[in-house]
């Protein structure tokens, strides 16, 4: 009999919205800039519209470790002032 178990709150990832990141930057670009940072971003998503067009939003996950944290107090990245949030409904993506 299959079945499906959730990870505890402990154990999930840290799901964080950047907003205000140009639709040029590419999610390699936005993940080396991270990592450089110290980051650890498991994936990077950019959002987009329908139609393919890409918006100034990207989804970054990541680990759930002290550092992840300090992502919500950044406030430039690659030159452009961003705003880090939590991502409202983290089941939507990832």
């Amino acid at each position: 009999m299959p079945h499906h178990t959730f990870p505890l709150p402990s154990e999930r990832n840290i799901h964080a919205v950047i907003r205000g990141v140009h639709a040029t930057l590419s999610e390699i670009e936005i993940k080396e800039e991270l990592q450089q940072r110290g980051y650890s971003p498991l994936h990077i998503i950019r959002l987009k519209r329908g139609g393919g067009v890409p918006m100034p939003l990207v989804v970054v996950i990541l680990p759930k470790i002290e550092k992840s944290q300090q992502l919500f107090n950044e406030h430039e990245l690659l030159g452009l002032a961003i705003r880090v949030e939590v991502q409202k409904n983290s089941r939507l993506i990832g």
